[in-house]
């Protein structure tokens, strides 16, 4: 596949049989009991690089509790039908993420619109972020003096990034893939 453009679905669909081959799942018994799979993430909008993981939402009955290889390249979210209609979905970050930049590989998209309405000022993911951001910087506040410089570096850039999303959240906008 091509770093950094957007593949295909088949190209997609093909890098998920692979990798789920390898984590040991089969794709036609993944695909036989689910109604949809959706690629999201790095992959979905073209920013993947070679080191990236394929991102799939599995829509769905789980039929087995997976416990993938941790070099697996592959990250599976599960959710049954009624959980990706249900209001704590469709208000999530991750719902409104996939809505926007989602790639369905196969079903339906039948939640998408109702999860684009939820984006905004008011939003349930606005206002987890805000949330987040405020345990945050309580931690960081609370704990500051016995935090290493590497540290210190790392919680201050994941604060600037909340908050760049909390912004993006609250103007009605997705969050975008990690590049």
């Amino acid at each position: 596949m091509r770093d950094s453009q957007f593949a295909t679905n088949e190209e997609l669909e093909a890098m998920a049989k692979e990798l789920t081959g390898r984590a040991g799942l089969e794709w036609s018994a993944l695909i036989n009991h689910c109604s949809e799979v959706v690629v999201f993430g790095s992959h979905a909008a073209g920013f993947q690089t070679p080191l990236s993981d394929l991102d799939l939402l599995v829509v769905g009955q789980p039929v087995m509790v997976l416990t993938l290889p941790h070099m697996s390249r592959i990250d599976l979210v599960f959710r049954t039908e009624e959980q990706v209609h249900s209001a704590d979905w469709l208000k999530s970050e991750l719902a409104g993420h996939i809505a926007v930049y989602g790639r369905w590989l196969y079903g339906a998209d039948d939640w998408r619109a109702k999860a684009l309405e939820g984006l905004g000022e008011n939003s349930a993911a606005a206002e987890a972020k805000r949330r987040r951001i405020g345990r945050l910087t309580h931690s960081l506040h609370t704990h500051w003096d016995r935090l290493t410089p590497d540290f210190r570096i790392r919680n201050l850039i994941t604060l600037r990034r909340e908050e760049q999303r909390l912004r993006l959240l609250e103007s009605g906008v997705a969050v975008p893939p990690t590049r």
